[in-house]
Formats: structure tokens, C-alpha cells, sequence
């Protein structure tokens, strides 16, 4: 079998749950506003994490990298940054909607429009030689009972004909 995307998933603009803070992600957007004079956004380090990547392409997209280029709290992992804003260290912060979702100690404040960066894509492909239990595994994350699942952890499943 070749490869073929099983999910995908969304970038989400976070603050911890109990923040009132609202921010519209319209081109133009400024989000030093909303840090203050201080506080930085979280957000996986650009330079070697893929959520940050994306991040960073979204926020180019929107105008708004410039305003904060110089005012991040990288992290080493989506999750590190996840927490930056979970402990209150970062106002806001940029992950995945799957990772806001299972957090209730963030809120989410925003959903990034997908076409603002690369797709967030997990794909899948048996190896050669791969056990008849891999097989059964990519055919039943293709199936409804696994993409519901998948719906419920916050993923969007890829279209049935996605390759």
C-alpha cells in the first residue's frame, strides 16, 4: 500500500482558561498588543519544530511575524509551549487544536484558517514486508469507527479518496 494521509489537524491560538482576552486572526492582526509590554507568545521554536514552522507561516500570512519575531517564548515541543500558557507564563500561545483540546487548564481564542500555511498532514504506509496486523491497522484507521475517533480527539480525518 502507498502512502495515504489519515488525519490532519488545525493551528489554534490558545490563553490559559481563565483569560478574557478575544483577538480576531484577520490579516493585519496585532498580537503584541494583547502580550503587553512584557510578556511573550508561546509557540514551538521555528527553527526546529514543525508547529512552529506553521506558526510562523501563519503569522507571516497575517502580517503579524514582524510585531512578534522578537517577542517568543520558543519551546521545544508543542506541549512545552501548551504549558507556557497553561502555568500563566505566556499570555497566548500557537498549537495544535488537538493539544489545546485535551488541556482544559488553556482555552482557545482563535483557529488559524489552514490555507495560512503548510498542511498539518498524518500520513501513514505499510513498510515492505509489513505484518498482516499492519495491514489491519492503516485499513482501520480508514474506516468511520476511527475517524470518529479521531473527530472527538479534535483531528479532522482526511477526505476517504485523500492519497
Amino acid at each position: 500500500h502507498g502512502r495515504r494521509t489519515v488525519a490532519t489537524n488545525r493551528l489554534v491560538l490558545i490563553a490559559p482558561a481563565g483569560s478574557s482576552l478575544q483577538v480576531r486572526l484577520a490579516p493585519g492582526v496585532d498580537l503584541a498588543a494583547p502580550l503587553g509590554s512584557s510578556a511573550r507568545l508561546a509557540i514551538a521554536d521555528p527553527a526546529s519544530v514543525p508547529a512552529g514552522r506553521y506558526a510562523r507561516q501563519a503569522l507571516s500570512a497575517l502580517g503579524a511575524w514582524p510585531g512578534v519575531a522578537r517577542r517568543l517564548a520558543p519551546a521545544d515541543n508543542v506541549r512545552a509551549a501548551l504549558r507556557y500558557v497553561a502555568t500563566g507564563n505566556a499570555p497566548l500561545g500557537i498549537v495544535y487544536r488537538t493539544d489545546a483540546l485535551a488541556d482544559p487548564s488553556v482555552r482557545i481564542v482563535a483557529q488559524f484558517d489552514s490555507r495560512l500555511h503548510e498542511p498539518i498532514l498524518y500520513p501513514a504506509a505499510l513498510c515492505r514486508g509489513a505484518s498482516p496486523a499492519a495491514n489491519a491497522l492503516l485499513t482501520f484507521l480508514t474506516t468511520p469507527a476511527a475517524r470518529a475517533v479521531m473527530r472527538r480527539a479534535g483531528f479532522r480525518p482526511a477526505p476517504a479518496a485523500h492519497p
